[in-house]
């Protein structure tokens, strides 16, 4: 009978947890698009006032920001100095080995990093910028449509969490 109990605790608890994890993913994934429109406004100043080469922008920008952000510019950077490679192609490797493995970024929001590291770079500085505001206007939508459900999602991923690990309990009961 103790065991029984200790069991049905042990699984109310880690569904629970689970559901106190996706919102904390939640959260984390507004911070990280946000921690990048930040970063596309100080690439933006960087290429536009500094006049820095896209290369040394990047490394720039990456050394102001904090977290798996900063890490990703400062990689795209390095990769694309190491290897003299087209600095799309450096945006997309890192984004692949940093971001990917390292935020809590969905697939939506990889491919609109991922087309914006497309045009990075193509362009005279005017044109870069504009590309730079455009990214940034979408990045600015995404973060608005996030923040507008946050309190509700949460809510129900650790409400659901908590459900489903009753729901489990009574199940072996």
């Amino acid at each position: 009978m103790l065991l029984r109990g200790a069991g049905i605790i042990f699984i109310v608890s880690s569904c629970a947890l689970y559901g106190f994890f996706l919102s904390r993913d939640y959260m984390l994934r507004i911070r990280q698009l946000e921690q990048l429109n930040k970063g596309l406004l100080l690439l933006k100043g960087e290429i536009l006032h500094k006049n820095e080469s896209i290369g040394r922008a990047l490394e720039q920008t990456g050394c102001q920001l904090e977290g798996i952000v900063g890490e990703f510019f400062l990689s795209a950077a390095e990769y694309f100095n190491r290897y003299n490679c087209p600095i799309r192609e450096a945006w997309k490797k890192e984004l692949e080995r940093v971001l990917k493995k390292n935020s809590q970024l969905v697939r939506e929001d990889y491919l609109l990093i991922q087309d914006f590291g497309n045009e990075l770079g193509i362009t005279d500085r005017e044109t870069q910028v504009q590309c730079i505001m455009n990214q940034m206007n979408k990045l600015e939508i995404q973060i608005t449509e996030l923040k507008k459900y946050q309190n509700e999602k949460c809510r129900l991923y650790r409400t659901m969490g908590i459900m489903l690990g009753m729901f489990a309990a009574v199940l072996f009961i």
